[in-house]
């Protein structure tokens, strides 16, 4: 750990694995380090169970088109193929597994590859949820929904954040709350927001390169999509409570968990959660397998085996894209079943 701690790319390193069966339980973390960092994408499994717990609530089904419980301005014109919109045929599955084809407004939002990225992130104001839907309808959808392919598109999670403000008649940050961290007693987890940036600088450094990011608003503005700060344990209690606790019925898990598709090389996604293929050379895992969770643009990364039942947790705060990340956990659970 601490010869990838001290690659000057990486910031405030925290690795945790934990494992129901043997009683295994490692964490390591960079000499200093706060307790608390951004999750970014894996703000997007949280979100997912959230609308899974609605749905055992008997509030939707997974099942139901977006414009059963949104106004038609929210989600109009964001899927036109040959000149018909298409919107009203996105269900809340589409949503949440990228498969309605909608297109991804972060492409317009992204920090330039060059200059005081530093400066340029503190000073950005952020976005509205309107502004975010206006960008994804400049831009041209991918393929009608359903259509059997997923593409990644941040706009996916801007309507899934209003939906479920919109079903709880709460704010996001509050349906986060009442339905996940208060009942796993999540202390060190929080949602950013623009009334309360606060949780953004009390935790991990992020780097952008060798550049400090200090884009609290515009990671505010993310909302479902990435807004969650979270520390290793919490985010350690949260996966194993969504495998093998009561934070969801089982025929809802099995809801989420179906239906993969490919989505990034190696990774195919599901319902709000990544399903990860890491050779056995990296791992020298004793069985063939994947690993289920979500990784996030900041190098978090926190994912299930569901056959040793071992979970795995850790940031290495860096969002210039890289496959550092994989790689640690990788060297992690080498190091693990080696032993």
């Amino acid at each position: 750990m601490l010869r990838y701690s001290k690659n000057p790319s990486v910031s405030e390193l925290k690795v945790q694995v934990t494992s129901l069966d043997s009683g295994l339980s490692y964490s390591w973390q960079s000499p200093g380090s706060k307790s608390t960092h951004l999750i970014a994408s894996g703000t997007k499994m949280f979100a997912a169970t959230v609308v899974q717990r609605l749905a055992d609530e008997g509030k939707l089904a997974i099942s139901d088109p977006v414009s059963t419980h949104l106004p038609s301005s929210d989600f109009a014109n964001l899927n036109i193929q040959d000149g018909v919109d298409c919107s009203e045929q996105i269900t809340i599955r589409d949503l949440l597994s990228h498969t309605s084809g909608i297109a991804d407004y972060y492409q317009l939002k992204r920090l330039p590859k060059k200059g005081d990225l530093s400066q340029l992130s503190e000073q950005d104001p952020g976005w509205s949820f309107e502004e975010a839907i206006d960008l994804a309808r400049q831009l041209p959808s991918r393929f009608a929904p359903n259509s059997g392919k997923a593409h990644y598109s941040f706009t996916n999670y801007q309507l899934v954040g209003r939906l479920i403000e919109a079903v709880t008649k709460q704010s996001l940050g509050d349906a986060f709350k009442t339905r996940i961290f208060e009942p796993l007693n999540l202390s060190d987890t929080s949602l950013i927001t623009k009334e309360n940036l606060e949780p953004f600088y009390n935790a991990s450094q992020v780097l952008i390169g060798n550049q400090k990011y200090q884009g609290a608003k515009r990671i505010a503005s993310l909302g479902a999509e990435g807004s969650i700060v979270s520390s290793t344990q919490d985010t350690t209690k949260f996966l194993q409570h969504f495998f093998t606790g009561d934070l969801k019925s089982t025929t809802g898990r099995d809801n989420l968990l179906s239906n993969w598709l490919p989505i990034f090389p190696g990774i195919r996604y599901a319902a709000g959660v990544m399903s990860l293929g890491l050779p056995r050379v990296a791992t020298r895992a004793k069985h063939k397998g994947r690993y289920l969770g979500h990784s996030g643009a900041t190098g978090h990364f926190m994912f299930f085996d569901p056959i040793d039942r071992l979970t795995i947790v850790g940031s290495i705060n860096q969002l210039k894209p890289s496959t550092n990340a994989y790689r640690l956990m990788a060297s992690v659970l080498r190091g693990i079943n080696s032993v």
